[in-house]
């Protein structure tokens, strides 16, 4: 089979080349002639032949079915091939008839032509020859009638482009004088179609455009080329779009230009979406540039695509060193350390990460960096802060702390750490485990209470467990502890409130006071015993400041021992007349030597009285 393409004047081009089985309807009142003609057509595959043996049959097939091409004798019973064309026609069936006939008068092939028949075969002569010419004669005529189609399905295809594109296609001659214009100019400008046909395309272009658009067509006719550019075009009221067009010349089968076709656009919005965009990505870039945080996005190739200030500051280096080099070329031995390798996990895995790196720079000094990674479409982007201070501020303070717990354990007094909220003792020192005779490991995690005996705990807590944590935070308070062996000895206590990561704890510093109790309970009986003596008894320090004062030097001096404690003895008990001699008992005494005999002494009321003082 003959392959031809067709090419509107639409210009679009349409492919015939597909192989497609030819449906053929063979009319003739001669049975075995119509036998032998579909045989002999059928012989190539080509072929699809059905038979009507008169008009009316053909006709009933016709509507029933599609053919594409009828072929049929003249004369027949009834109505003859001509009739059966004309009624084919007036049904609107536009389908190719080829008159296959005897040679008749030439007034019929004249007619036949003239009413429409594609072509007018002879079935005389050689019957080889005969079929072969039908055969052309039925191949030329579907070819012809399937390529009118296919122009008209695609001309009804770009009609329907054209007037639902989104584009603007205007069409002008070689003045620019406008032929066409698509549908879409009456809702992107305003204008009907028709009312822009016969218009120069510059009557449509902002003054201040228009000298640029001349030039570009001027250069496109001289060049034979096209181009784009963007001009302000004008609506129907009077505004003005910014378009982006592209221009191509038209020229004809000789290569002469006729005319040019622009394919346009409005693209205002999209300019008022780029500048704003433009002044997004400003205030972005200014931002990233004065961040204190620094900032690098780095490429698939570990180039440097963008530096901030701080970032560069980090590097100890300048953004223009950075730009534009790989890590590898500003950091020699960068891609061997541990930094590297997670770089280069957050590059192919594309998952986020984040690191604490020490930082060797090339002149020798180290820093610390908290880094932030993150995939991005053109690499990572690497955020870091400088934590160098904080580093050394850690270290100091794990310093501290380590001088903290050493002051801790070595601290003379038992010191006890509990939860405030439960009493669950979670630390404790060296002299706590001395204090209890228990082990650290069985302090910790034991409940407070269980420091004291029985008596001295009310309901879940110690008593002075519950006041320091309620209302005599920072006060002694004495009270007892038990050993493990059940020894009770006596301890005064002073607890603070402290908070360690957000949790609430009670330290408290038992101090024993066992043996000082004793030495108390001692001198209290002393005191007792010297109260009970009828004679006035005082001391005094090296100084002379009165230490002790019993009743009866009450009685005797007129003073209260509250009065007269830390006063010197020299103010207190000589008449005036007594001062120098009491002066040099003092010092006696301060040598060492003992003094006995009489003195002259003054009451609180000022009279005077002579004593024995020893």
């Amino acid at each position: 089979m003959t392959k031809v393409a067709v090419e509107p004047a639409s210009g679009v081009y349409i492919d015939l080349c597909k192989e497609k089985t030819i449906r053929v309807l063979h009319v003739d009142d001669d049975a075995g002639f119509l036998a032998v003609a579909k045989q002999c057509l059928e012989e190539q595959r080509q072929f699809e032949v059905d038979t009507a043996l008169s008009a009316d049959e053909a006709l009933k097939k016709l509507r029933d079915s599609e053919y594409d091409v009828v072929v049929t004798d003249y004369q027949m019973p009834g109505k003859n091939g001509l009739e059966l064309l004309r009624e084919l026609r007036q049904e609107g069936n536009d389908v190719p008839v080829i008159l296959f006939t005897c040679k008749g008068k030439e007034e019929i092939a004249i007619e036949a032509l003239n009413s429409g028949v594609y072509r007018y075969v002879g079935k005389e002569g050689n019957a080889e020859a005969a079929y072969a010419e039908l055969k052309r004669s039925i191949c030329n005529a579907v070819r012809g009638q399937r390529a009118e189609k296919l122009l008209r399905e695609a001309e009804s295809l770009l009609h329907q482009i054209t007037e639902n594109m989104q584009d603007m296609l205007l069409l002008t001659d070689e003045n620019l004088i406008c032929t066409f214009a698509s549908a879409s100019h009456k809702w992107i400008l305003g204008y009907e179609p028709s009312e822009l046909i016969g218009r120069n395309v510059y009557d449509l272009i902002h003054p201040d455009d228009a000298a640029r658009a001349m030039e570009a067509a001027e250069k496109a006719f001289k060049n034979n080329s096209g181009g784009t550019m963007e001009v302000r075009v004008r609506r129907a009221d009077g505004s003005y779009i910014l378009s982006e067009g592209i221009g191509k010349i038209l020229t004809d089968k000789n290569g002469q230009v006729t005319g040019m076709m622009f394919s346009s656009r409005d693209i205002t919005e999209r300019k008022k979406i780029e500048e704003k965009l433009r002044a997004s990505e400003k205030r972005f870039r200014e931002t990233l540039d004065n961040m204190i945080e620094g900032c690098q996005i780095i490429d698939y190739g570990w180039r440097y695509l963008y530096v901030n200030d701080a970032a560069a500051k980090h590097g100890r280096t300048t953004k223009e060193k950075l730009l534009g080099k790989t890590m590898m070329e500003s950091y020699i031995g960068i891609e061997k350390t541990e930094m590297f390798s997670k770089l280069q996990s957050c590059m192919q895995k594309r998952v986020p990460t984040c690191m604490e790196n020490e930082f060797d720079f090339p002149d020798g000094g180290k820093g610390w960096f908290e880094l932030r990674v993150q995939p991005v479409p053109e690499g990572i982007l690497i955020l870091s802060i400088d934590i160098t201070e904080r580093k050394k501020a850690e270290q100091a303070l794990s310093k501290s702390e380590e001088k903290y717990r050493k002051l801790f354990e070595e601290a003379i007094d038992a010191i006890f750490v509990a939860d405030a909220e439960t009493g669950i003792l979670i630390d404790c020192n060296r002299a706590a485990t001395a204090l209890t005779g228990r082990a650290k490991s069985e302090l910790i995690g034991m409940h407070q209470r269980f420091l004291h005996p029985s008596e001295e705990n009310q309901g879940e807590f110690s008593r002075t467990f519950e006041q320091h944590r309620t209302d005599k935070e920072g006060i002694v308070l004495d009270s007892q502890v038990i050993t493990k062996n059940g020894e009770i000895k006596d301890v005064a206590i002073k607890a603070n409130l402290i908070k360690i990561s957000g949790k609430k704890l009670l330290r408290g510093v038992f101090r024993d006071i066992t043996e000082s109790k004793k030495i108390s309970e001692k001198n209290r009986l002393q005191a007792r015993l010297l109260n009970a003596v009828g004679q006035a008894i005082v001391a005094t320090d090296l100084e002379g400041n009165i230490t002790y004062w019993n009743r009866a030097a009450e009685q005797l001096y007129g003073w209260q021992e509250a009065e007269v404690l830390g006063r010197n003895i020299v103010d207190v008990t000589p008449a005036e007349t007594s001062q120098e001699q009491a002066m040099d008992i003092m010092n006696r005494l301060i040598k060492g030597e003992h003094w006995s005999g009489e003195f002259i002494a003054k009451r609180r009321s000022g009279t005077i009285f002579p004593a024995i003082v020893t």
